[in-house]
């Protein structure tokens, strides 16, 4: 059975929208969606709550146990951790709470982990900055066509098979828990799946865009002082992804 991993602290505002849109097009079936709330200090668990209630019928009908887990410490690697304990036989999706995808995509997503014999496997991403200052839409030009993100940036929206699952987890309490992931797998495990893509909202001010880079910089450092195997293989010129 497929598992829908979804950390979540403090996302009341966005919670229901990527919820909705998992289930919009009416893909999903026989599935668990366990969303991880830690931390929140809003109303998230609330809002989560009567979703499932006004979708429960629905929910019954397409076998989907959704699953909303609410623990005390603020941290997406231990949220992941806990959402891994309760996944059963099965593919693993971890998703982040702001980011959209149909269950359409997480089906191609995970039938080209069978086809292609893969551990790992995310959809193209779409980096939006239509409504980013200028200084900041010119880095994120570079950025979109960089050979990292096209060929090598696991993140947002990740699928793994079991055998993934037991090399990476649990995860270490770090920054870029994306980053981490992909390292632990080699090049010609995983994928970056060119037929389907998401949107990933960039930093619209370049105070924003400075802020992100110091973060990128920060899981930088925490991964070097890590004593761990990178079993990826890949050059990715030091870029990593932090969500």
């Amino acid at each position: 059975m497929l598992s829908i991993i979804i950390p979540a602290h403090n996302e009341e505002k966005l919670i229901t929208a990527t919820v909705s849109y998992l289930l919009s097009d009416n893909e999903l079936q026989h599935c668990q969606i366990l969303i991880i709330c830690n931390g929140c200090h809003d109303n998230t668990v609330e809002v989560l709550q009567r979703f499932k209630d006004v979708n429960k019928a629905s929910l019954i009908e397409k076998n989907i146990n959704l699953k909303i887990i609410n623990i005390t410490k603020a941290s997406k690697t231990n949220a992941l951790n806990e959402g891994v304990k309760k996944c059963q036989d099965g593919e693993v999706l971890l998703l982040d709470a702001d980011i959209l995808v149909s269950g359409l995509n997480i089906n191609i997503l995970l039938s080209q982990l069978k086809v292609n014999n893969l551990l790992a496997a995310s959809p193209r991403l779409n980096l939006k900055f239509s409504e980013s200052s200028f200084l900041t839409q010119q880095y994120f030009k570079v950025a979109h066509n960089s050979r990292y993100n096209k060929e090598h940036r696991l993140s947002n929206v990740i699928a793994l098979t079991q055998d993934a699952i037991k090399r990476i987890f649990p995860l270490p309490e770090i920054i870029a828990d994306d980053e981490y992931l992909r390292r632990q797998i080699r090049v010609d495990e995983y994928s970056i799946v060119d037929d389907i893509s998401f949107d990933f909202i960039c930093p619209k001010s370049l105070k924003s865009l400075l802020q992100v880079l110091t973060r990128v910089e920060r899981g930088n450092l925490q991964l070097a002082r890590l004593q761990y195997i990178d079993n990826s293989g890949a050059n990715t010129n030091g870029f990593i992804s932090v969500s």
